[in-house]
């Protein structure tokens, strides 16, 4: 996607030059905004032993969960975009020099006062990740905000795909703006990032059902728990506009039991709950179950017309549970187990996995126009079908990227 020319404009002299591209720009349905960072991995192949020198194979790649949603978006869409921040330092020099090379991922990056961002992280034999250490403050500068409220405003995507790792204020005012737009702007879909950056979204002032722009958040169970808990914290669910929405979901003692049928352990650690209390400010949240699948929470306003959604297709989730047909708002619940092909896989990192799922997704939606399931209406079998089509095959996605040595594997193109 980059020719030489632009390679070699982009290893000039740019200190002063506040946005570097590597493309032209043309129509672009999905803006990720986000970190990119050098990433280290080291994996041990003897047995861990801390406060010591352990053996075992060192690799450097690019990564930050920005750059892995916008990678795994681009291998499935040709109308992705990239918008990030680097310093002016050799991290910043080879972050450039390799995603060019790649030809991939259409970038443009701002320059930061800072350090480029950067991950070290050590996994054991198995693959899984013993301790890391991030360094992403560069991405939360203050006037990297500006330059993400214009470029939307110059592209114009339909879908913008926003990481954690931007400041409370850039995720507040970015959101603030386009809420006031609602309607004519873009539809935002959140990733958490972790536990601890989670609590960011607490700091925004949220509109709620039907007026917010944030269609979809895709937390962990961890990252869903910081988020009610900083809401709550925040004053969030005592606002005049929030609890008529929860009330109109009218969540009843035959629902619960249902819920409680359907998995005990998660209605005893209060994830239904939580996910109710959030979804009058997102709508739709995704949160990612790990080697128990996902389970997709929605707010529906013709519920009732689910039943007449066939359940042959091959990638209809594993439960579905909706509340009373005669309530004011519908409520959908989701379940979708992994897939047999993500079963007993060969794990070789799980740095990238979740990163891949979110943007496999993003990139589908921001490419369907009438199949597009975020919004609240259910109108045809062919976009609900999609729905769980594409939550399969991101699901396939994350598996892929779990046997490979990258941060995503290129093999999701073949989806």
């Amino acid at each position: 996607m980059s020719s030489s020319k632009d390679s070699t404009e982009l290893h000039g002299d740019v200190a002063h030059q506040p946005v570097i591209a590597n493309k032209v720009d043309e129509d672009i349905d999905l803006l990720v905004v986000g970190s990119v960072a050098l990433d280290t991995i080291g994996t041990i192949i003897t047995p861990t032993k801390l406060k010591d020198s352990n053996i075992g194979k060192i690799s450097n790649s690019i990564g930050g969960v920005g750059y892995n949603m916008a990678l795994a978006s681009s291998y499935v869409s040709k109308s992705t975009k990239f918008l990030t921040r680097i310093g002016n330092d050799f991290a910043a020099e080879t972050i450039i020099h390799q995603i060019a090379k790649q030809r991939v991922v259409d970038t443009r990056f701002t320059r930061g006062s800072g350090t480029s961002a950067q991950y070290s992280c050590i996994h054991d034999a198995k693959g899984d990740l013993i301790v890391a250490c991030a360094d992403m403050s560069i991405i939360e500068e203050p006037d990297f905000l500006s330059q993400v409220i214009d470029e939307i405003d110059q592209v114009q995507p339909r879908l913008v795909l926003l990481d954690c790792n931007l400041s409370t204020e850039s995720i507040s005012n970015i959101i603030e703006r386009f809420q006031s737009e609602t309607g004519n702007g873009p539809d935002f879909i959140i990733e958490p990032t972790s536990y601890i950056k989670a609590k960011r979204l607490a700091g925004m002032k949220l509109a709620t059902f039907p007026h917010n722009v944030v269609k979809l958040v895709t937390p962990t169970i961890e990252e869903l728990n910081t988020m009610y808990e900083s809401l709550e914290k925040s004053g969030q669910f005592d606002l005049d506009h929030w609890f008529p929405i929860l009330d109109a979901m009218n969540i009843n003692a035959s629902m619960r039991d249902k819920l409680i049928k359907l998995d005990a352990e998660l209605f005893a650690k209060g994830v239904f709950q939580q996910c109710f209390h959030l979804l009058p400010f997102f709508q739709n949240l995704l949160v990612k179950l790990g080697q128990r699948g996902v389970m997709l929470f929605s707010l529906v306003t013709n519920h009732k017309d689910l039943k007449s959604i066939p359940t042959t297709s091959q990638y209809k989730p594993t439960a579905t549970i909706v509340n009373d047909v005669d309530s004011k708002l519908g409520v959908v619940v989701e379940y979708f187990d992994i897939p047999a092909q993500n079963k007993n896989l060969s794990v070789v990192n799980v740095t990238g996995a979740g990163d891949t799922m979110v943007g496999y997704l993003a990139a589908k939606l921001a490419n369907s126009v009438d199949g597009n399931w975020l919004n609240c209406e259910i109108k045809s079998c062919e976009q609900v079908w999609m729905k769980w089509e594409c939550i399969y095959k991101a699901q396939l996605a994350s598996g892929l990227t779990l046997m490979s040595e990258k941060s995503v594997s290129e093999e999701i193109s073949k989806l």
